[in-house]
C-alpha cells in the first residue's frame, strides 16, 4: 500500500501515512477548526476615515437657524458621506485574529438622529450604509500551520519558513453593510459647566455585513451580530481653551449574531481631528 495525500481547500496537501487508522474526514474537519479558533487580536492605526457631515434640522444651523418655533425643539438630525481609507491591518492578518482594518475602499452615508431628554441626557440614533469602492487582497491562512499564510514554498516541508513571503488573492465584498447603534449618552456638565468636556454614553450596536470573497471562493457568508457598548469621551471643543481633538474609549461586548468568524470582546480607543467650514 502506499501513502494517502489528500489536497484541502486552500490548496495545501496532507499527507496519510500508509495504514493509518485516522478517519480522513475527522482530520481535515480538525484542521479548519484549529485554523478558526479565536486568537488574541491585532492592535495599532485603524482604517483611515474622511468625510462631511451636513445638518438638516437644528435649531442653531441649517434649515431652522431662522425660525423662530424651532428655537426650543430638542431635535437634531444630519447626513453625512465620506469614504474609509484602508489603512489598517487586514491583509496579513489570519481568519483566526481580528484586524485592526477592514481591507477595502468603502463608501458610506451616514445619518443621525438626537433627542434631548433634558440639559445633559440624550437619546441618539444612528445609521450608516457602506458599499465597496475598490477591492482589497488578502493574504490565503495556512491550514497546517494555523496563524501563518501559505507562500511559494511547499509549506508541507519541514523547512516551512512561517516568515515567508505569503502570497494573496483579491477580497470582494458583493452587496451593502448596514452599522449603526441606538444610544444614550450623558453629559458632566449637568453637573457642573466645568465638566462639559466628559461625556459617558450606552449604546446598543447591530451590523449587517453582506458576503465577501477571495477571488471567486466564499471566504465569509453574509453576517448579522449586536451588542452592547460603554464609552468615556473627551471632547476638547468643550473646554475653555478649545482643541480641535476628541478621545474615546470603548468597550464592546457581542449579544448575538449568525454566522460571524469573531466575534469577541473589543477594547477601542480613538482619536478624533475636527476641522469646521
Amino acid at each position: 500500500s502506499t501513502d494517502l495525500v489528500v489536497k484541502v481547500g486552500n490548496g495545501e496537501t496532507k499527507t496519510f501515512a500508509s495504514g493509518s487508522t485516522i478517519k480522513i474526514s475527522d482530520e481535515i474537519n480538525t484542521l479548519i477548526v484549529n485554523a478558526a479558533t479565536p486568537q488574541a487580536g491585532k492592535t495599532g492605526w485603524g482604517d483611515l476615515e474622511v468625510g462631511a457631515l451636513f445638518n438638516l434640522v437644528n435649531p442653531n444651523v441649517g434649515l431652522l437657524k431662522d425660525v423662530s418655533w424651532a428655537q426650543n425643539w430638542p431635535v437634531n438630525f444630519s447626513v453625512g458621506a465620506g469614504l474609509r481609507f484602508p489603512t489598517g491591518q487586514f491583509q496579513d492578518v489570519a481568519s483566526a485574529y481580528r484586524g485592526t482594518g477592514r481591507g477595502t475602499l468603502d463608501f458610506a452615508i451616514r445619518t443621525n438622529f438626537d433627542y434631548m431628554v433634558r440639559k445633559g441626557l440624550a437619546i441618539s440614533w444612528q445609521n450608516q450604509f457602506e458599499v465597496m469602492v475598490k477591492k482589497g487582497t488578502k493574504g490565503v491562512a495556512s491550514l497546517l500551520h494555523p496563524g501563518t499564510f501559505l507562500s511559494s514554498v511547499d509549506v508541507t516541508d519541514a523547512t516551512f519558513d512561517a516568515n515567508a513571503l505569503e502570497y494573496t488573492r483579491d477580497f470582494v465584498r458583493k452587496g451593502a453593510r448596514n452599522v449603526g447603534f441606538l444610544q444614550v449618552g450623558y453629559g458632566f456638565g449637568d453637573i457642573d459647566p466645568s465638566y462639559n468636556f466628559l461625556s459617558t454614553t450606552l449604546k446598543y450596536n447591530y451590523e449587517f455585513s453582506p458576503a465577501t470573497y477571495l477571488a471567486n471562493d466564499v471566504y465569509a457568508d453574509q453576517s448579522n451580530q449586536d451588542g452592547v457598548t460603554g464609552s468615556l469621551s473627551v471632547d476638547g471643543l468643550a473646554m475653555k481653551v478649545r482643541v480641535p481633538l476628541q478621545f474615546t474609549s470603548e468597550y464592546y461586548m457581542p449579544i448575538s449574531g449568525t454566522t460571524v468568524s469573531v466575534a469577541a470582546n473589543q477594547w477601542i480607543n480613538s482619536l478624533k481631528f475636527f476641522w469646521r467650514f
